[in-house]
């Protein structure tokens, strides 16, 4: 999900949101871990406050393959690249 709230200058759609970019560049600038553990709560805290995006939902593809097959690669679809029989 894209946490980030770049408005017009990032990718069509985006919301904006002035807070989550500067915890962005604050999370960026942190000398330790501790102090991006901070910041990454403060952006999920903001994350359920403003709520930038909202899954409709989700898929996947199923894939089956005979045993005599080889070369299989794993993809997110079908993908018949390298596929030799045995």
């Amino acid at each position: 999900a894209p946490f980030r709230g770049l408005g017009a200058a990032g990718w069509f759609g985006w919301y904006e949101n002035p807070k989550i970019e500067q915890f962005t560049q604050e999370w960026l600038d942190a000398e330790d871990e501790e102090a991006r553990k901070t910041i990454a709560a403060a952006i999920q805290l903001e994350n359920y406050t403003q709520v930038p995006t909202v899954t409709l939902g989700q898929f996947q593809i199923s894939t089956a393959y005979r045993k005599s097959l080889a070369g299989k690669l794993e993809f997110t679809g079908p993908l018949f690249w390298n596929v030799k029989r045995v």
